[in-house]
């Protein structure tokens, strides 16, 4: 028979794949999962949550089949809106690595905002010292 067990270990590992590089922290993957949530900051509480069940369950052997099918929609909304973006890609991303750099953004308009006005001001800043870089001796 299939377990709430199976159900969270099953639905972290497809997280862990398609919410990161192999080695990529647990913290970081929930945190991208939650990068395309409407709530970030409760999809990252239920994020850390499931972990820490999951964790419990594989090192102290707890688990409690009352609670099953709350894990199992838990998992689900942890899972959803990153399988459907890692799925669909509507933002025409080229690789999944592009999509993980995506939801590394922060989660709010204003600080990705913050972000793009910091990385044109110093891509301003290169072209115009590669512009007045003095010409090489070619003597």
């Amino acid at each position: 028979s299939f377990s709430h067990f199976d159900t969270l270990w099953s639905g972290w590992r497809l997280i862990e794949h398609i919410g990161g590089r192999q080695g990529d922290k647990s913290e970081k993957i929930i945190k991208r999962a939650a990068f395309l949530s409407h709530d970030p900051e409760r999809t990252e509480i239920l994020g850390r949550h499931l972990l820490e069940r999951r964790n419990k369950a594989i090192h102290a052997s707890e688990t409690n089949a009352a609670d099953g099918e709350e894990v199992m929609f838990q998992m689900r909304d942890l899972i959803s809106p990153l399988l459907w973006g890692f799925l669909f890609n509507h933002h025409n991303l080229q690789t999944k690595y592009e999509f993980w750099d995506m939801l590394d953004l922060p989660p709010d308009a204003e600080h990705i905002q913050q972000q793009i006005s910091l990385r044109e001001t110093g891509l301003n800043i290169r072209r115009r010292l590669t512009e007045t870089v003095a010409p090489k001796d070619s003597a």
